[in-house]
């Protein structure tokens, strides 16, 4: 499948089809063979799921992290520090992609004219380079440059921002350098004045030709009127080209029980150990986007090439802890994706 490199790798979710497959069997795969057949798939290439162009942030939402355990300082990643990273980024071949989607279409019977949670995942995701972390890139002043830095490079993009973070005149500059999804994600509707607001990107983006795709998801907290909020925006924004679905409440940090995903890529193995890099606001290196604060830094992209790093010591003693489940670590104590570990033998 080549070298091509995408923004999720996608070479290594279609390589270990099998692997994951025999997990799901009876028995347990011996730790040697999942361990090389893991290693053999992933990419020795960088592959780089987002980047956090800002933690800043105004809202205070009650299922977001950032509300109450976040501490880190709150900073832009800088532009030189940003050109620098995306240099060392390529995109996906449009030969991939075809591959891609045929093995979405056999494997997870995902068309690509579907609107949901997992067609998102496997149908977007792949394809971005994805924008946000714990911050609202709205508020990152040099995010359109950004963005042009990667329309430039081929790299297409995409950032998520709350509905009361609306600020027309920063998106607008978003879409005229070519921003590709833009998402707004809320758990309700009770935002006023946001789908007027809406209402007007929409005219404006119709009148200046803008190719930026609107997306609205709502979280699902199964709060009371989700599900009839949830029908009203699919019967009015569809119709206008927006992709509107609803999205699973992930990860336990809004409630103490493990939360319950519809999503698919959390009912299989956690795949970020081989599958991608996320990329915080002061350019150190985490393993994926659960990670908040710095509990699991694996390098900086200051000091050292996204290659070095992935490629590094500390990713591979990183990679080794989810196989021999040997260390006590956010993965292994407050993630509610299912380790390799928990299936493999000795």
């Amino acid at each position: 499948m080549g070298q091509e490199l995408d923004m999720l790798d996608v070479c290594f979710y279609m390589k270990t089809m099998t692997l994951k497959e025999n997990l799901g069997a009876d028995g347990k795969i011996a730790r040697q063979i999942a361990r090389r057949i893991l290693e053999s798939a992933r990419s020795r290439n960088p592959v780089v799921y987002g980047i956090e162009t800002t933690n800043d942030c105004r809202m205070k939402c009650e299922i977001c992290p950032r509300t109450k355990k976040i501490n880190r300082p709150v900073q832009d990643l800088d532009m030189k520090a940003f050109k620098k990273i995306a240099e060392q980024i390529r995109p996906f071949s449009k030969k991939l992609w075809r591959q891609w989607e045929t093995f979405v279409k056999e494997t997870y019977q995902i068309l690509p004219d579907e609107m949901n949670e997992n067609h998102f995942f496997l149908y977007i995701i792949p394809k971005v380079l994805v924008l946000h972390g714990y911050g609202d890139p709205l508020l990152d002043d040099s995010i359109g440059e950004k963005i042009k830095i990667l329309t430039k490079r081929h790299i297409k993009s995409y950032f998520s921002c709350h509905p009361l973070a609306f600020n027309m005149e920063k998106i607008v500059e978003c879409f005229e350098n070519e921003l590709t999804y833009l998402k707004f994600s809320a758990s309700s509707l009770n935002h006023p004045g946001f789908l007027a607001q809406v209402d007007d990107l929409l005219a404006i983006k119709k009148q200046k030709g803008y190719a930026t795709k609107l997306v609205m998801a709502m979280v699902d907290i199964n709060h009371s009127g989700q599900k009839n909020e949830l029908a009203m925006l699919k019967r009015k924004y569809i119709p206008q080209g927006v992709y509107v679905y609803l999205k699973s409440q992930d990860q336990r940090w809004y409630r103490n029980h493990p939360a319950e995903s519809r999503a698919i890529h959390w009912n299989e193995f956690c795949q970020f150990p081989w599958s991608s890099m996320s990329i915080h606001s002061d350019g150190s290196v985490v393993p994926c986007c659960t990670i908040y604060n710095h509990e699991m830094i694996l390098g900086n992209t200051a000091r050292e090439k996204l290659k070095a790093i992935w490629n590094g010591t500390s990713y591979k003693k990183f990679r080794e802890q989810h196989i021999i489940m040997n260390a006590k670590s956010k993965c292994t104590t407050r993630c509610d994706m299912k380790l390799i570990g928990e299936w493999i033998g000795a």
